[in-house]
């Protein structure tokens, strides 16, 4: 898990799903750690599933309903932190929603605080596949991007909601000491199914600059 700084550290997931007619959500954060268990591999400068990055990596979790692989990478050069991670369903599920979330807490230079300026999309990514908190003085910005094409959302909350539907349905709690998130949904996924969602934390000076790095790099499944 990340930790952001210099305020209440919260970073997380969340996976929600319906079996048998009951709705449950999986909550992990570093506020508590969480239900699904896990353990992590560093495979830096190995190759795993057929690629090696500078810098690797590997959590493997495992909860009743699902087990959740969560693989955290980037090289050296890159400006942003790629993230798949992959829910294989124990039992048959609807509604599946997984969601990724952070408070920024963006403090780089006088002036900044623990509120960020917070925007959903950014010409020209649409506001369902990028979220961004930006410095009040420095400007320095972090984003949640995905370059998958459908069944994604952004959002922003004022709640610090631990929800996926928060997150995909595109809530947009304004400006503030705020969590962002970008959640998926897939509507079925049975015993034995599994689902991928690509992602990145992406990093820059201005959201201008971390976001047309993040395209043109191919960040969150991007091409």
């Amino acid at each position: 898990l990340f930790r952001s700084t210099p305020g209440a550290p919260f970073e997380g997931f969340a996976v929600k799903y319906t079996s048998s007619g009951t709705t449950t959500n999986v909550v992990n954060n570093n506020m508590g750690g969480g239900p699904v268990t896990g353990s992590l591999y560093n495979y830096s400068g190995i190759a795993y599933n057929g690629t090696t990055f500078d810098n690797r990596a590997v959590w493997l979790g495992t909860h009743s309903a699902f087990d959740l692989i969560n693989d955290v990478r980037f090289n050296n050069t890159q400006k942003f932190v790629d993230i798949s991670s992959k829910v294989t369903a124990k039992v048959n599920m609807t509604d599946l929603y997984f969601a990724r979330f952070i408070d920024p807490d963006a403090r780089a230079a006088a002036g900044d605080s623990s509120a960020t300026t917070n925007t959903l999309g950014f010409s020209p990514i649409p506001n369902t596949n990028v979220v961004f908190s930006e410095a009040l003085a420095s400007k320095y910005a972090l984003g949640l991007y995905s370059g998958q094409v459908g069944n994604v959302g952004t959002g922003i909350s004022n709640t610090w909601s631990t929800d996926p539907i928060t997150y995909y349905t595109g809530t947009n709690g304004g400006n503030g000491d705020y969590t962002i998130g970008i959640a998926f949904k897939v509507d079925t996924l049975n015993t034995g199914d599994i689902a991928t969602f690509n992602y990145a934390y992406i990093f820059g000076p201005s959201t201008l600059t971390a976001g047309a790095y993040a395209v043109s790099s191919g960040a969150g499944g991007g091409t």
